[in-house]
C-alpha cells in the first residue's frame, strides 16, 4: 500500500553519487531502514552530508479519517493533517497527535512532532524521546537514529545503547552494522565493538554470513569475521542469491558462489 504521510526515512548511507554506482550491485531499497520502497514518490534532500528520502506529501481532506498501512495489527491513520493508530476493530489506540508516524515494526513505531522524532509502542507510550533529527525503524532490535548530523543506535527500550558519534550508518543484520567514521566504513557489533576494521569505501548488510565490499574502486565479499572469501579485484558484483552473485571482471561476467569461487 502507497504511503501518503509525510516522513523523513533516514537512507542508511546513501549519498546520491554513490547510489548511482551501487545502484547495479543490490538494490537499494536493501539498504534503507525504513519502508521508503512504499512510497509514491520521492525528493533527494541532502543535508550537511546525511541523505534522506522524503515522501511526498498528500494534504488531508478537512475532518475526512485517512487510512493507511496495517502492520502488526495497528493501523496508521490521519485527521487533519495528524497521525495516530487504530487497532483491528478500529479503535483509537493512539491519538491524533504526530505530525508524522510510520508502520510499527519489532513492536514500535516511529513518530515526529516539531520537526523531533523518537518511538512509541503499541499502546502509545513514548519509550524514545522524541529528540532525534532523524531515525530508521527497527531491524534487528536496533534502530539508526540521527542527531547533529552524527547517527548511532537506540535499542527496543529506548536507550541510546551506541552514541551518535558516526558520520553514517547501515541498519543492523545478523548482529552487525556497517558504520562510517573518518571517510571509510567497517562493521561494529550490537555494544558498538568494531568487529571489522574501517578500511572500506563502501559496504552492503550481511546476508547468510556475506557482505559485499567496495575497496580501491574495486569488489570483493567477505564474511562475518572480515575474511577475503572473494579478492576484492571485480569491477563490480550483485548480491548473493539462490547462493550465487552474479559479478563482472575485467569487464567478463561469471558467477561467484558463496565460496568465492568464479563458475
Amino acid at each position: 500500500m502507497k504511503r501518503l504521510a509525510l516522513m523523513f526515512a533516514l537512507v542508511s548511507c546513501i549519498s546520491f553519487t554513490q547510489a548511482a554506482d551501487y545502484a547495479n550491485l543490490v538494490s537499494i531499497t536493501d539498504l534503507l531502514p525504513l519502508k521508503a520502497k512504499q512510497a509514491s514518490t520521492f525528493t533527494s534532500v541532502v543535508n550537511n552530508g546525511l541523505a534522506f528520502e522524503m515522501v511526498a506529501p498528500i494534504m488531508m481532506a478537512p475532518n475526512v479519517e485517512m487510512t493507511y498501512e496495517t502492520t502488526e495489527d495497528l493501523t496508521l491513520t490521519g485527521l487533519n493533517n495528524k497521525f495516530g493508530f487504530k487497532n483491528l476493530k478500529g479503535k483509537t489506540v493512539v491519538s491524533y497527535q504526530y505530525d508524522f508516524a510510520d508502520n510499527f515494526a519489532q513492536g514500535r513505531a516511529k513518530v515526529t512532532i516539531d520537526n523531533k522524532t523518537g518511538f512509541i509502542d503499541k499502546n502509545g507510550n513514548i519509550i524514545t524521546p522524541l529528540i532525534y533529527d532523524a531515525a530508521s525503524s527497527f531491524t534487528d532490535s536496533l534502530a539508526i537514529v540521527a542527531l547533529d548530523n552524527k547517527k548511532g543506535y537506540v535499542n527496543i527500550d529506548g536507550k541510546l545503547v551506541i552514541s551518535t558519534t558516526y558520520d553514517d550508518a547501515m541498519y543492523f543484520s545478523e548482529g552487525k552494522a556497517a558504520v562510517k567514521s573518518n571517510g571509510k566504513w567497517g562493521f561494529i557489533d550490537k555494544k558498538g565493538k568494531t568487529i571489522i576494521p574501517f578500511i572500506y569505501e563502501w559496504p552492503a548488510v550481511f546476508k547468510s554470513g556475506l557482505t559485499i565490499v567496495k575497496q580501491n574502486n574495486k569488489w570483493g565479499v567477505i564474511d562475518a569475521k572480515g575474511n577475503v572469501i572473494a579478492p576484492i579485484i571485480y569491477d563490480w558484483i550483485n548480491d548473493f542469491k539462490d547462493g550465487k552473485a552474479n559479478a563482472s571482471l575485467n569487464g567478463n561476467h561469471m558467477y561467484l558462489n558463496k565460496n568465492g569461487e568464479m563458475f
